[in-house]
């Protein structure tokens, strides 16, 4: 059912709690830099992102790579609804994980419940302080059907969101430049990025000013993660990215509607899909890729994979 448009203009003045397809623009202490030079764009579900502890942590850390940047938030308050690729998998065995949990042995996956009112005593808005959100619900990010053949991979359920997001988010980053300037780098992050102490510490880095804004700063998956060649495969969960090189890295939703077999795939994640994307349009990803790990206390697959 369709909002009211005096409900969503409602939603837009209370920075606090915001509704789905509201637009929110600065509001009390949303910093909006005179001079822009560092964008943070967060998309996806906001989960324990809403509680004090993982937004101060998460605040913390974008502070220590630019206190001045200009947030803008692509989120969906409520808790996601489809099945996540990975519920299946053997590969998700991690008893610590938060979302995780143990070995999956057949149990069917429970859609978690939304609150009435998502935003009640959530601290997301307080501490990252963004300067633009939109928020967004399933059905604003839901693969669209397309025209491929049989042998197309399919992606696995929740891929397309998270790339979808990323491009919307990046829009919001556009639309704020045509009156401020471009940014000189965007960096890309998750709501929920501090769920805990070691995801947390994959958002670590580096001061803007004391790193090398010419390449492209993420992590790597070590050997337990690579291309059917050995190709590395990169984290998508965050990223420091040049504003000339930002185009290609938040379009990574277009991939989806190439069609591309199921060869081209060895394995059908976010972070494959993603790494292939950059290797396809960046001749030179290995040399324009790097990874300070004096920046950060994150250890991939037991070690800080250099680059």
């Amino acid at each position: 059912m369709k909002m009211p448009a005096a409900r969503r203009a409602l939603c837009a003045l209370l920075l606090a709690v915001p509704c789905a397809g509201s637009v929110l623009r600065g509001g009390e202490g949303a910093k909006a830099s005179k001079s822009p030079r560092t964008a943070f764009c967060i998309s996806g579900n906001v989960r324990e992102g809403h509680h004090d502890s993982p937004a101060k942590a998460l605040r913390a850390k974008m502070d220590q790579i630019d206190p001045d940047g200009v947030v803008f938030a692509f989120v969906n308050p409520c808790p996601s609804q489809t099945e996540p690729w990975w519920w299946k998998s053997v590969d998700h065995v991690d008893a610590q994980h938060p979302r995780w949990g143990a070995e999956w042995k057949g149990d069917a996956w429970q859609a978690p419940k939304c609150p009435q009112d998502p935003w009640k005593g959530s601290s997301f808005v307080k501490q990252i302080k963004p300067h633009m959100m939109v928020t967004y619900n399933e059905t604003t990010v839901a693969p669209p059907s397309r025209d491929c053949g049989e042998d197309v991979a399919d992606w696995p359920a929740g891929t397309y969101q998270e790339f979808f997001g990323w491009n919307e988010c990046f829009r919001m980053v556009q639309e704020h430049e045509k009156k401020h300037g471009l940014f000189t780098a965007i960096v890309r992050l998750r709501p929920d990025a501090c769920a805990n102490d070691e995801e947390c510490s994959q958002v670590e880095y580096c001061p803007i000013e004391a790193i090398d804004m010419s390449k492209i700063h993420m992590h790597a998956h070590g050997k337990e993660l690579q291309g059917p060649k050995g190709e590395t495969m990169y984290y998508d969960n965050f990223a420091i990215v040049p504003r000339k090189h930002a185009p290609v890295y938040f379009s990574t939703v277009d991939e989806y509607h190439l069609c591309r077999g199921k060869e081209f795939y060895n394995f059908l994640g976010a972070a494959n899909i993603f790494s292939h994307r950059m290797a396809a349009e960046f001749a030179d990803m290995g040399e324009l890729v790097v990874d300070q790990c004096d920046c950060h206390s994150w250890q991939s697959g037991g070690d800080c994979v250099e680059r």
